[in-house]
């Protein structure tokens, strides 16, 4: 809900052409055969998913193709579920550690999962032209270039 904003005149917004343009944070189609196999692997693995974040972009479409590049799997630095799932107040360091590493065994299987079952099924792309493609990353890589107090940074 509100990925997708009203032009320029209606949203009080200046500049555009013509009033034609909106924001989106993205779109994209999966094929009957891809989600099928997904439900497989869900259904085969019920607990595999649970409790853990993947990404359309990097789990989803990162393994398809031809020549996918799967060395991702492991790196688990930048998900937000992975941190903050260890930063559980009251807990005592060594119960959030294996909560921590719980969290990442579980991604990681969530993520080979989903490179095996999306592995070698052809990717499209449709290009919308024209258009602007503007990525921010994650919260805290769009914080860390937006903000230069450190103060708020490190809150």
């Amino acid at each position: 809900a509100g990925a997708v904003l009203p032009g320029p005149r209606l949203s009080g917004y200046g500049g555009g052409s013509a009033g034609e343009w909106v924001l989106t944070d993205s779109a994209f189609h999966v094929g009957a055969d891809a989600c099928s196999a997904l439900v497989a692997v869900a259904a085969a693995h019920p607990r595999a998913f649970a409790g853990v974040e993947v990404c359309a972009y990097g789990d989803l479409m990162q393994p398809m193709g031809e020549d996918a590049d799967t060395s991702y799997l492991g790196r688990t630095d930048h998900v937000a579920s992975v941190s903050s799932g260890a930063e559980r107040k009251g807990a005592s360091e060594e119960k959030r550690a294996a909560e921590a590493e719980n969290t990442v065994t579980k991604l990681r299987r969530a993520r080979e999962l989903l490179a095996e079952t999306m592995r070698g099924r052809p990717l499209l792309a449709l290009p919308l032209v024209p258009s602007r493609f503007v990525h921010v990353g994650t919260m805290p890589e769009l914080l860390q270039h937006c903000v230069r107090d450190d103060d708020v940074l490190a809150a």
